[in-house]
C-alpha cells in the first residue's frame, strides 16, 4: 500500500512541475484549397484564419490542404474550419461523410458545398439553391450594382465592400458571390440561422450563417475586402462558438493614438495636441518618428531643417517631456518613415511615404535584409533614448513592409499595433524561436550580434501578392510571430487626398464601435493625423486684417471638439480607454505555439 500510494504522490509532483509534458496542447486544424499551382487565394485565406486563431494561444494550429484530408481527421482537434474559396476543389469523399457525423465542432465557410447537395439537408434541413451574382441592371441611389450587400446580427448591421476601381475602368470590387440556400423545414430543426444577408437592390433575404449544434456553416469566405464594418467582424466573433471558447476579457478596450508626430510638426498644432489630449482625460499615445528627412525638400524650409533629429529641436524635447509627465506613451513608428531620396510614392518627405517597401515597383525594397531592418531600427532606438523614449511598441511606416521585415519586427520589438501586410511564404530555413533577448532593449553587445546571427540566416521566399488584414481584437502571434494590437476603426480623414481614396468621419468611426460592441473581447482602437488640427496660414492672427474675428481651431476639418465628441460617445457605449503600453507589458508573456502547417509541396 505504501508503495501504491508513493508512486501515486510521485506522479503528482511531476504532473505539477512538469505540466507541458503531461498535457498536450489542444489543437485546432484549418483545411484550405491548395489549387493549381498558380493559385495562391486558399493559402492566403488559411493565413488571416491563423492569425485570428492568434488570439487564443493555448491552441496549437494545425493547417493542411483539403485534398490532404483523410478519414476521421475531424476527430483529432476539439474544433476544426474548412475554407471553401475554389470552385473546382478537390474535397474528399471521407471529408463529406466526416462532417455530417463528427461529433467535434466543425465549420465550413464558404463554397464547394453545393458538390453534396444532401449535406445541407442533412445537417440544416437547408437546399442548395444557387451561387449569387452581381445585378448590374439594378443599381442603388450611388449608381452602383447590387448584391447581397447587408448582414444582420446579433441586431446590428454589417455590410460587405463595394466600390468601382480607381485603376481598372467600370470595375466594381466587391464579394457578391455567396452561397443562396433555403430552409426546408426550421419549425421540426434545431438549426439556427446566426445571421441574414439581404439584397440592396431586391430586398431579398437569405441564411447567411447556420448552426445546427457543433455544426456551422458561412455562405462565403470571409476574408475578402475586409474592411471597418465588414461581415468579416461577425466571424471573428462566431469563432467563439465554434472553438467553444470564453472571451479573454470582460472590458471594452478604446484606444486613440497620434500617427506621424516627426520632430518638426509645428509647435501651435503640437500645443494643440497636447491641450485637447489633456482635456480630454484618456491615456495619451503619439506614435513617434524619431528622425524627420525631407529628401527632396518638398516642404518649403529652411536646408539645415531638411533633416531633424527629435534630440536637436529643443521645442519637441520640451513637448515630449511634457507629455511624459502625464504618463504618455511613445509608440515607434519607423525610423524616418520614408525611403532613400525618392518619392516613394508621394512626396519623399517624413510621414509621407513608405520606409520599409518600394510603392513604386510594390514590392520590398532593393536593400531589404535582416541587417538592413536592424541596423535601421537601432539607429532609431538609438535616437529614441536620446530623449528618454524606450518604446515597447511597433508600427509599421504605412503598415507595410516584406514578410522577413515582419518577421524582423516581431523578434526586435515586444509588440505591433496596427493592420497588417501578409504575403503567402515559403520558408527555406527555420525560424529562432522568440526570446526577450533578441528585442532592442537588450543592449549587451554579444547579444546583440547573436540576434543578428540567427535573424540573417533567414531564407524565405514569397509566393503571392499582399493582403491586409484587421483585428477586432489583440492576438497572441501571427503567422510571422508578431503580437498584434489592433486598430479597427481607421482613423478621421473627412476630404480625399493624393493618400487617402476613401475619406472617413468621424460619425462612421462612432457607428462602428457601435455595430462592434456584439462582438466579444472587442476594442475600439483609432487614430488622428496631426495635420487636421493645423490652422491655415493665411487665417492665423497675424496675417488678418486687422478688426477681423479670430478663426479658432473648431473651424477646420478634424478638429477638437469632433475628437472629444468620439472620446465621450465611445465612452457612454461602455468603452473603456486604457494604458496601452500597460496592456502590452502585462501580456507580453503570452505567446501562442509555433503552427504546424503544410503548403502542399512547400513545408513549413
Amino acid at each position: 500500500m505504501k508503495t501504491a500510494l508513493a508512486k501515486i504522490t510521485k506522479k503528482i509532483i511531476i504532473a505539477l512541475l512538469f505540466p507541458a509534458i503531461t498535457q498536450a496542447a489542444e489543437c485546432v486544424q484549418v483545411f484550405y484549397d491548395r489549387g493549381p499551382s498558380d493559385y495562391w487565394i486558399g493559402h492566403a485565406n488559411a493565413v488571416f484564419m491563423q492569425n485570428l486563431l492568434g488570439h487564443f494561444p493555448h491552441l496549437q494550429q494545425i493547417v493542411e490542404p483539403i485534398e490532404n484530408y483523410k478519414k476521421g481527421d475531424l476527430n483529432r482537434c476539439k474544433a476544426s474550419v474548412y475554407i471553401g474559396t475554389h470552385f473546382q476543389a478537390a474535397i474528399p469523399e471521407d471529408f463529406h461523410t466526416d462532417y455530417m457525423e463528427t461529433t467535434k465542432n466543425v465549420a465550413w465557410l464558404g463554397y464547394g458545398i453545393w458538390r453534396k447537395p444532401e449535406l445541407l439537408q442533412k445537417v440544416f434541413n437547408c437546399r442548395y439553391d444557387k451561387l449569387t451574382t452581381l445585378d448590374t441592371t439594378r443599381l442603388d441611389q450611388s449608381a452602383k450594382p447590387t448584391y447581397f450587400k447587408w448582414i444582420d446580427y446579433k441586431g446590428e448591421r454589417f455590410k460587405k465592400f463595394g466600390e468601382w476601381s480607381v485603376t481598372t475602368p467600370r470595375f466594381f470590387h466587391a464579394p457578391f458571390e455567396m452561397s443562396a440556400v433555403s430552409p426546408l423545414d426550421l419549425v421540426n430543426s434545431q438549426t439556427q440561422i446566426l445571421a441574414v444577408a439581404e439584397h440592396n437592390g431586391t430586398g431579398e433575404r437569405l441564411p447567411y450563417i447556420l448552426r445546427n449544434q457543433n455544426h456551422f456553416y458561412v455562405a462565403d469566405s470571409v476574408f475578402s475586402y475586409m474592411h471597418e464594418a465588414d461581415r468579416y467582424l461577425i466571424f471573428s466573433d462566431l469563432i467563439f462558438d465554434i472553438l467553444n471558447e470564453q472571451p479573454r476579457h470582460k472590458k471594452k478596450y478604446a484606444v486613440m493614438r497620434i500617427e506621424d508626430v516627426h520632430p518638426m510638426i509645428k509647435n501651435q498644432t503640437l500645443e494643440v495636441i497636447s491641450s485637447t489630449l489633456k482635456k480630454l482625460q484618456v491615456p495619451i499615445n503619439i506614435s513617434i518618428i524619431p528622425f524627420y528627412y525631407d529628401s527632396l525638400k518638398y516642404d518649403d524650409r529652411p536646408a539645415k531643417e531638411s533633416f531633424m533629429p527629435a534630440s536637436q529641436r529643443p521645442n519637441f524635447v520640451a513637448w515630449i517631456k511634457d507629455l511624459q509627465a502625464h504618463d504618455a506613451t511613445f509608440i515607434w513608428h519607423g525610423v524616418t518613415h520614408q525611403y532613400s531620396k525618392i518619392k516613394n510614392p508621394h512626396t519623399g518627405a517624413s510621414g509621407d511615404d513608405f520606409e520599409f517597401w518600394n510603392a513604386r515597383t510594390n514590392r520590398a525594397i532593393g536593400e531589404d535584409s535582416a541587417k538592413y531592418v536592424i541596423d535601421r531600427m537601432f539607429i532609431g532606438a538609438k535616437e529614441l533614448s536620446k530623449v528618454s523614449i524606450h518604446p515597447y511598441i511597433w508600427i509599421t511606416p504605412h503598415y507595410q513592409a516584406s514578410a522577413l521585415d515582419n518577421i524582423v519586427f516581431s523578434h526586435v520589438v515586444p509588440w505591433s499595433m496596427g493592420r497588417m501586410i501578409y504575403q503567402n511564404v515559403h520558408l527555406k530555413s527555420a525560424l529562432p524561436s522568440h526570446s526577450k533577448s533578441t528585442w532592442y532593449t537588450d543592449a549587451d553587445l554579444a547579444k546583440q550580434k547573436a540576434r543578428l546571427a540567427k535573424l540573417s540566416a533567414i531564407s524565405l521566399e514569397t509566393t503571392s501578392p499582399w493582403s491586409g488584414q484587421l483585428f477586432p481584437y489583440e492576438i497572441y502571434g501571427d503567422v510571422y510571430g508578431q503580437r498584434v494590437l489592433p486598430e479597427n476603426l481607421g482613423n478621421v480623414q473627412p476630404k480625399k487626398n493624393d493618400q487617402v481614396v476613401y475619406p472617413r468621419t468621424a460619425d462612421e468611426i462612432i457607428a462602428d464601435a457601435k455595430r462592434n460592441l456584439v462582438l466579444r473581447d472587442v476594442w475600439a482602437s483609432y487614430f488622428y493625423h496631426p495635420f487636421l488640427f493645423e490652422v491655415p496660414e493665411t487665417l492665423r492672427p497675424e496675417h488678418l486684417p486687422a478688426g477681423t474675428a479670430i478663426r479658432t481651431q473648431a473651424d477646420f476639418d478634424g478638429d477638437t471638439r469632433e475628437m472629444e465628441r468620439v472620446v465621450v460617445e465611445l465612452k457612454k457605449m461602455g468603452y473603456e480607454f486604457i494604458n496601452i503600453e500597460d496592456f502590452a507589458r502585462q501580456n507580453v508573456d503570452v505567446l501562442r505555439p509555433e503552427p504546424k502547417v503544410n503548403w502542399g509541396n512547400m513545408n513549413q
